[in-house]
């Protein structure tokens, strides 16, 4: 405050020194200013004067300020005032300065840590947070609240929330911590998540003045769901053309998180893949399993051709760290089954007897084939299996039955001789094995002979 002790009006300004400091402080740069620097002072009055302190960095700053007034000629020094500052460094931390993820995160679950950033100074400060840097990032950082102010000697608790997330589109190196996705760099189904935060400090009171950024470390591992599928391997036993089998295995998701899943097929794993839609199937084919779950999946084999061949499948599912794998054996074989003799001649039949002759069946394939005969009667005769008129064809074996044919007790007049095929009923055996049978019927001696 500068009083006029006369009763005229006075004119003045004021003439600052060169600043001296102990900072390193540019030249010319303005640490001290007083204001109003000119002006008048009525008579008998008084002025207030600000004096603004702007240091230029650490260090201890002063100059002389000499009140000059412009009534004399030439102006005269009226009063002069020392100006003295001390500009001290900021103390600012965060703590903890680095988020350590040390178990793998689940993507697209959400992670919440707390920082806290402490403002031992006097000083008030802004804030805001920015990404600095990020390296093989895979996650949206959200800093709340991101940005604001910190009065002098207090603190502020921030809520850090990190989502496991792949998006290559939100390409961004540098992402806007306000919660754009950044980029992902993936080896084996596992990203790594290692990203520093920065909080950008400023000084309110000196237009906004930025100062040292403080920075918090985000790092730890992504990870997608794991699979085990029991068993590994399933070997279909050996079928027959047309023929339709089950089995069954285990899907578990021993992971936390829960995926979309399919089977597919992996190519170049069998020597042909199969082209009918119910060659193999799996049931369900796709669906979602939550983590730590477990699903039955029923494999159905209806083969359509003759294939000996392993079939490897993938459960796919997105950022998968372990998909399963299974693999599915099939021996499939066309049965064929041929008679030893395919022609019986029985010569002469008396009137009311009977003739038995053994037909034998051969199996030319490793399956196990069911095969029954079927009796035959009719007016001219009668043709009954009795041993081995069904049974099972063991692999590469055969089997004999025995075949019983009895003409009628009467003849009729000129009755000719008998020819008949016989076919025999074999599962899986588009063309039947066959015989033919051929005999004379004649009257007994006793009775002569027609």
């Amino acid at each position: 405050v500068i009083s006029n002790c006369i009763p005229l009006e006075i004119t003045y300004h004021w003439e600052l020194s060169a600043v001296t400091t102990t900072a390193a402080a540019a030249a010319g740069d303005v640490v001290f200013d007083v204001s109003p620097a000119v002006g008048a002072i009525a008579g008998s009055g008084s002025t207030d004067f600000d004096v603004t302190f702007t240091p230029r960095g650490v260090g201890a700053y002063s100059c002389i300020a000499t009140f000059i007034t412009d009534n004399c000629r030439p102006p005269a020094a009226v009063a002069s005032v020392q100006f003295k500052g001390t500009c001290v460094p900021l103390a600012l931390r965060i703590s903890p300065p680095l988020l350590y993820f040390a178990e793998p995160l689940v993507f697209g679950e959400a992670y919440r840590r707390r920082v806290t950033l402490f403002n031992d100074s006097e000083a008030l400060v802004n804030f805001d947070w920015q990404a600095d840097t990020v390296v093989s990032a895979a996650g949206c950082c959200v800093v709340e609240p991101s940005d604001g102010e910190l009065s002098g000697h207090s603190s502020i608790e921030f809520a850090v929330t990190v989502t496991p997330c792949i998006n290559a589109a939100a390409a961004a190196a540098n992402a806007d911590i306000a919660g754009n996705i950044v980029s992902l760099h993936a080896v084996a189904h596992e990203a790594l998540i290692e990203q520093t935060l920065a909080c950008r400090m400023s000084l309110p009171l000196l237009d906004g003045a930025r100062v040292n950024s403080l920075h918090l470390s985000v790092s730890g591992k992504a990870a997608g769901p794991t699979f085990t599928v029991s068993p590994t391997v399933l070997s279909f036993p050996l079928m027959a053309v047309n023929e339709i089998a089950h089995l069954r295995l285990a899907v578990s998701n021993v992971s936390r998180s829960q995926a979309l899943t399919s089977w597919r097929i992996v190519p170049g794993t069998a020597p042909e893949a199969p082209n009918e839609s119910t060659f193999i199937e799996f049931a369900p084919a796709e669906g979602a399993l939550a983590g730590g779950q477990r699903a039955d999946v029923s494999v159905r084999l209806a083969p359509t051709r003759v294939l000996r061949a392993a079939f490897v499948f993938k459960l796919e599912t997105e950022h998968c760290m372990s998909p399963g794998y299974v693999t599915v054996k099939v021996d499939v074989q066309q049965p064929k089954v041929v008679l030893e003799q395919s022609f019986f001649d029985l010569g002469k039949v008396y009137a009311g007897g009977s003739i038995t002759f053994t037909p034998v069946l051969k199996n030319l394939t490793r399956l196990s084939i069911p095969y029954y005969w079927t009796d035959i009667v009719t007016d001219q005769y009668s043709l009954r299996f009795g041993r081995g008129a069904r049974g099972v064809l063991p692999p590469c074996g055969q089997c004999v039955a025995d075949a019983t044919f009895s003409p009628p007790s009467v003849l009729p007049p000129d009755a000719p001789p008998v020819q008949a095929i016989v076919s025999c009923h074999v599962k899986g055996v588009a063309r039947p094995p066959a015989f033919v049978v051929h005999t004379k019927v004649v009257l007994s001696q006793m009775c002569g002979e027609t």
